[in-house]
């Protein structure tokens, strides 16, 4: 896989908080760092993150669809349950952060890195996803419907029940990774990479009734 691109991140950083009225109206945040707030009750749209960081900063009920995070870094962030759909992500790096029920469906993300992440339920479907990488993450009950991956890894994650159905897996490595039952698609699945203890689950998964010898 090709090496992914970090954020270009500035030496300098302004500090600005989302909770002021006046940064809410703008439409393009550059060079800032977000910090040691709780962000509640937002609703942004069409608005630019550029050369930003997000440092133990909490989300609640907010909404910031079609919203692009250029060259970013969230960082021990809680971002839980929202809806960041629609949107544009290139070189951000999720650190440590928890994204349970996150909904970043039909979004077009690249050069992105989750690590060390708590991202059950969260919503990837239809996405558009090249040059990822999820490290060390939970990802149970995930979804990436109909997302089309282009050298997206998998690094000893914890993929169990997630949805893959209509992604085509080909040269897509899941064997670090652990689970006891993913849904896919026959038709897609030609080309995946997976250890031999997991090729038990896979056809379990596919409806193959495995004999065991006593």
């Amino acid at each position: 896989m090709k090496k992914l691109q970090p954020p270009k991140i500035p030496s300098t950083l302004t500090p600005c908080s989302l909770q002021d009225d006046t940064l809410q109206h703008e439409a393009y945040v550059e060079c800032s760092i977000i910090e040691e707030e709780t962000i509640s009750h937002l609703e942004l749209e069409n608005m630019v993150f550029e050369q930003c960081i997000f440092r133990n900063v909490t989300f609640e009920e907010v909404r910031l669809s079609n919203v692009e995070f250029t060259d970013v870094i969230f960082d021990h962030c809680d971002l839980s349950n929202i809806d960041l759909s629609h949107s544009m992500l290139h070189r951000v790096q999720w650190n440590h952060c928890k994204l349970v029920g996150l909904n970043l469906a039909m979004s077009t993300i690249a050069n992105t890195t989750f690590a060390h992440c708590l991202a059950d339920y969260a919503a990837f479907g239809m996405s558009r996803m090249k040059q990822n990488s999820f490290h060390q993450c939970s990802l149970t009950h995930s979804d990436f419907y109909e997302a089309k991956f282009k050298q997206v890894q998998f690094d000893t994650c914890n993929i169990h029940h997630t949805n893959l159905a209509k992604v085509t897996l080909d040269a897509i490595d899941l064997s670090t990774c652990s689970f006891e039952h993913i849904t896919v698609s026959l038709e897609k699945l030609q080309g995946c990479i997976i250890s031999p203890t997991q090729a038990i689950a896979f056809a379990k998964t596919l409806g193959l009734v495995i004999h065991e010898d006593t």
